[in-house]
């Protein structure tokens, strides 16, 4: 019998990938894949090293590999390129062209492709990250702590999570994103500045002024919207001034503020993003 069953779903690419630990043994009992009922039958592998630890799926034009042990070879997978982490389970995902999907940790730090870097945190947890468009990534922490991606494909202009992102850097020369967290949450990574971007249903976004602004801004949401939270960004991703509202218009303090742009992002009660705008303080 086991003791400890771990599921891990991710709806995006609509993966599932469960792992089993019989008590008191360190060493992983079994892998399993599970993938929905559908005419396209998934190719299954198991990839036998030293404790058979890992195991592969090709299905619907992407490879998946899990492994719980320290790495997986080239050889072994079919991928381009070795796979090597820190973590008590990994995963990764690219489509069969051989670009990147996704990849997630679980407690963990590391995971490299090749002699690639594709992650590392400065804290073992839960770590996720996952392909949504050409221009935006979203990902999951697990813990206080800083995580650093590298090769995302473009200079991110905004890096969202409510009560979840402190600060962000990139590093051009090294093409690596410094993400700071304060807590455990979903995040975003996006190409451009995330303006006026409303939830499927939602009135139209945010409206705020004066803009520019010396002291307070008035910020009016959509109706039906009456109660949730904000944050205020510098360009840098660092959080400069949050709290909670409790009326569909609502002021907010920038009196003492450098004068510069920064970014006003509203959540509902639930933590949903309703919307972002640039303000601009003098």
């Amino acid at each position: 019998s086991t003791a400890v069953h771990e599921l891990r779903y991710d709806s995006i690419e609509t993966h599932t990938m469960l792992k089993a630990t019989r008590g008191g043994d360190a060493n992983t009992s079994f892998l399993a894949a599970l993938v929905p009922f559908e005419t396209d039958s998934p190719n299954v592998s198991l990839l036998c090293g030293a404790s058979c630890d890992a195991i592969k799926i090709a299905r619907n034009g992407y490879v998946d590999v899990a492994f719980a042990g320290s790495g997986v070879q080239a050889t072994a997978s079919g991928l381009a390129h070795d796979l090597s982490a820190v973590a008590q389970t990994s995963f990764y995902s690219e489509s069969t062209s051989g670009d990147f999907s996704q990849w997630l940790l679980q407690s963990g730090s590391l995971l490299k492709y090749g002699i690639d870097t594709l992650g590392y945190a400065t804290v073992s947890s839960n770590w996720a990250l996952a392909v949504m468009d050409s221009v935006s990534y979203e990902g999951h922490a697990g813990a206080v702590g800083t995580l650093y991606l590298y090769n995302l494909g473009f200079v991110p202009q905004s890096v969202l999570g409510w009560n979840v992102v402190q600060s962000w850097h990139y590093d051009s020369n090294l093409d690596r994103l410094e993400i700071v967290f304060s807590g455990a949450g979903r995040f975003t990574i996006h190409k451009d500045f995330i303006l006026g971007q409303a939830v499927t249903g939602m009135p139209a976004s945010i409206k705020l002024g004066p803009n520019p602004t010396r002291g307070r801004v008035e910020v009016q949401v959509g109706s039906g919207i009456n109660a949730g939270s904000w944050s205020v960004f510098a360009v840098n991703g660092q959080v400069v001034r949050s709290g909670l509202f409790g009326a569909a218009t609502f002021s907010l303090p920038l009196e003492d503020l450098r004068a510069g742009i920064y970014l006003v992002s509203v959540f509902d009660a639930q933590g949903t993003i309703i919307g972002t705008e640039r303000v601009v303080v003098e």
